[in-house]
């Protein structure tokens, strides 16, 4: 359970808090205020990107420290699910995100 408490679970929550925010605000902005909805898709991709970072040294240190592949899984997906309940979405938004954050994860684990 020490590994929940983890700082980079804690950011990995608060960044995919924020991204599914973003994306939220994206996907109701009207498409007639072109310069908002560009300055949105800046601001969600430099969090997603931060997001992946974050959960590539967290699954890095998780392996470092010897847990397995699949505990590494489960302790990012509560970390993710976290995040995602602190913010407002939809169903389908949600669910990209946690399999995206699922393969980075995957992808951090057996790279390096």
């Amino acid at each position: 359970m020490g590994e929940l408490n983890h700082g980079s679970a804690r950011v990995i929550a608060e960044l995919t808090q924020s991204l599914l925010d973003e994306l939220m605000q994206m996907r109701d902005a009207p498409f007639d205020i072109v310069p908002d909805r560009d300055a949105l898709q800046v601001r969600c991709d430099q969090t997603r990107s931060q997001m992946r970072a974050e959960i590539q040294s967290y699954v890095r240190s998780l392996r470092k420290d010897g847990v397995p592949p699949e505990r590494a899984i489960v302790l990012l997906k509560g970390a993710l699910q976290v995040g995602l309940r602190g913010g407002r979405s939809d169903e389908s938004v949600a669910d990209a995100l946690l399999h995206d954050g699922v393969e980075w994860c995957i992808d951090a684990y057996y790279t390096d």
